[in-house]
């Protein structure tokens, strides 16, 4: 994986992308996200296409607005990949659980049938990569999910399609 974003990077003639680059580059996705380049090399060979979603948004993130009173309940965030984007909606609720509203928008790429538009599956996984909770979202992408506080992955899956998105920190 990172062979090819070198690839690429050396076709750019503003980056100058050298073996010392690539190295530094590694370490620094291993301290980040441990494993994570190991997971995206053995998804790429079973065929499957996948994506890491940036984060666009995030309204934790924002300075309040001056002369703006009150508090926020809802912290928006949203994600973007070459294949779609994802907006949320975190509301906080009882019992340290969240309500999670959201939808994956896949514009002129989404997946059609006979049945109309498929639904995208979403795993949320923890930080040991386990699946907390798994759920399909209605055909035009939208879901709700509730979720303990803590720090998610989204695995997006739709066919041959695998969009990451995270981390998602909840609330």
């Amino acid at each position: 994986m990172l062979e090819q974003l070198a690839a690429f990077l050396k076709e750019e003639p503003s980056i100058d992308v050298n073996a010392a680059a690539i190295r530094k580059a590694e370490r620094l996705l291993a301290a980040e996200s441990p494993g994570l380049a190991q997971r995206l090399a053995g998804k790429a060979a079973d065929g499957v296409r996948t994506f890491l979603a940036a984060l666009d948004f995030d309204s934790r993130l924002t300075p309040a607005v001056a002369g703006f009173r009150g508090v926020a309940e809802i912290t928006q965030v949203a994600f973007s990949a070459e294949v779609c984007e994802i907006d949320l909606e975190i509301s906080p609720g009882d019992d340290d659980h969240s309500t999670i509203r959201g939808q994956i928008d896949a514009g002129d790429a989404a997946e059609e049938s006979e049945h109309g538009t498929q639904p995208w599956t979403i795993e949320f996984t923890n930080d040991d990569g386990r699946i907390i909770q798994k759920i399909t979202t209605e055909p035009d992408g939208a879901f709700r999910s509730s979720l303990p506080d803590g720090s998610f992955t989204m695995v997006c899956t739709l066919r041959r399609t695998r969009v990451e998105a995270g981390p998602l920190n909840i609330p």
